[in-house]
């Protein structure tokens, strides 16, 4: 039977083996590849959102501007 013990000397349990390690890998990819997903979506929106206001803005002030014109009103 092996017993597995630690720098001090205390009893522990035995090391992670090449399988383990990959798999910690493996999820670790995959979650980074979620995680930056999540982030490039959210940038997007968060950068439509800010156009989108500034578009509106944009027209409005140009309709403030040809109204006038339009509807004989000052």
């Amino acid at each position: 039977m092996a017993v597995w013990v630690d720098a001090a000397g205390r009893v522990t349990g035995p090391p992670v083996t090449l399988s383990q390690v990959r798999g910690v890998a493996a999820l670790a990819a995959a979650l980074a590849c979620i995680v930056v997903g999540f982030l490039v979506v959210c940038a997007g929106l968060l950068t439509r959102s800010m156009l989108g206001q500034r578009r509106l803005a944009a027209w409005d002030a140009d309709w403030r501007a040809t109204e006038p014109q339009w509807t004989g009103r000052r």
